[in-house]
């Protein structure tokens, strides 16, 4: 980490278009004693002499992020304080001096653009660390005597200046757990006061719920498939696939799974040729959504349901999110942004893959607790503090009907499921 600091603060003093002097001098990381500079060089000298804690940014607070309904749990890093001392030496010449005093300011220039180091120099572990790595030059350290600190070193007083940087130094593993939906807080019962449980709760706001639909079509061109790469089917059929869908072909009881590369009328091509050879001419060969790490999905509706919604898809105990990256109204069709990841059927009418979007900023209030919020970008919502009991709840979104309905808050753990509100459209 310290060394990755070193290397971005030479790619600094190295960039392009810098002053003359700067540009032609060395950079090194050394103590300076006698006899120094090393080499008859122009030479910036950059001698990290303290490395401690920045406690004014010191922090507590765990970082928690989401990913498909599982919490990941950070304990904030370390964040870590390196100063350098920063001196400039002429090896030969007239007027060294002078030479020096040019070469520092000329540092303390460069240094001083950046009150926050940028992304493009930072090297190895530093790359894409947040937040951003703060930067103070010349700052006076009160609890450095420059006299001693250079009798220490072993080298005279001269003419220097201190740059600090600090670090995030991770230093605990991240734990990853289920979303926290309830919690429970108790209190002692005092004279005269009446005992409540309060209980944390959260669910989601979603559009109305659509169904995902099966897509099939069958096979026109009566011939053998085996190690072909493209078949034909009614244009109207073909129309509902898109690329990248993972199909499945059936012909009785052989199966094959393939992916679909690109459509033209009706004409379907896959990527790669077909592996199995036990199909024949003689009965009909259909192709169906196969909805496993697929991105694409025709809908029964996209009622609410606009690009870059967060959505819910749902079938049985399987749920996972995702989130929409386009919509075709006039064929029903959506488009995620990444495919999901796990599998759902689509056999079985009487237990469909429903799919339902979030609803960001809606404003919930649990009225008669006098208790407001609002939803995320994934249409989620939490109450910390909830009396348990029956309430009334009230949604209102842009967009959909004002939705006032009971609520009530059992002393139990609930499941998300049980504050998920659905709303009515316009």
């Amino acid at each position: 980490m310290i060394r990755d600091l070193s290397q971005t603060l030479l790619a600094i003093l190295t960039q392009s278009g810098l002053p003359t002097e700067l540009a032609g001098a060395q950079i090194v990381f050394d103590r300076p004693t006698e006899p120094f500079p090393p080499g008859q060089r122009l030479t910036v000298n950059l001698f990290l002499y303290d490395v401690r804690e920045n406690v004014e940014l010191r922090s507590n607070e765990p970082i928690i992020t989401r990913n498909n309904g599982q919490a990941i749990i950070r304990r904030p890093p370390l964040r870590v304080a390196c100063s350098y001392l920063v001196t400039a030496w002429a090896a030969d010449g007239l007027e060294l001096a002078l030479q020096e005093h040019r070469l520092l300011s000329q540092v303390l220039q460069v240094l001083s653009r950046y009150p926050t180091i940028p992304a493009e120099f930072l090297r190895g572990s530093l790359v894409g660390q947040e937040p951003p790595l703060p930067m103070v030059t010349a700052l006076v350290d009160p609890q450095k005597n420059l006299s001693e600190f250079w009798a220490a070193v072993g080298n005279k007083l001269r003419p220097s200046f201190t740059v600090t940087v600090t670090v995030s130094v991770p230093v605990f593993a991240e734990v990853t757990g289920d979303l926290v939906t309830t919690r429970f807080t108790g209190f002692g019962v005092g004279a005269g006061v009446v005992e409540e449980t309060l209980v944390q709760i959260g669910g989601q706001v979603l559009s109305p719920q659509v169904n995902a639909v099966r897509v099939e079509a069958t096979i026109l061109a009566v011939i053998i498939l085996p190690k072909q790469d493209a078949v034909t089917v009614d244009p109207n059929e073909a129309a509902q696939f898109r690329p990248g869908d993972t199909v499945l072909l059936e012909h009785g009881k052989t199966n094959e799974r393939a992916v679909i590369d690109s459509i033209s009328g009706a004409t379907i091509t896959f990527q790669g040729k077909l592996a199995s050879t036990a199909y024949t001419s003689g009965d009909p060969i259909r192709i169906a959504d196969l909805i496993a790490a697929q991105r694409t999905f025709r809908l029964t509706g996209t009622i609410g349901i606009e690009p870059g919604t967060h959505i819910s898809l749902r079938q049985g105990p399987t749920t996972e999110s995702a989130v929409v990256q386009s919509v075709d109204r006039i064929n029903n069709f959506i488009a995620l942004a990444e495919g999901i990841t796990k599998t759902y059927t689509m056999v079985a009418a009487a237990d469909p893959v429903t799919i339902a979007g979030g609803i960001v900023s809606a404003l919930v209030d649990i009225v008669d607790a006098e208790l407001r919020t609002r939803t995320d970008t994934e249409g989620r919502y939490s109450f910390p503090r909830v009396p348990v009991g029956p309430h009334t709840i009230r949604v209102v979104a842009l967009g959909f009907e004002p939705q006032t309905q009971p609520l009530v808050v059992p002393g139990r753990p609930g499941q998300p499921e049980d504050y998920d509100i659905t709303l009515t459209p316009l």
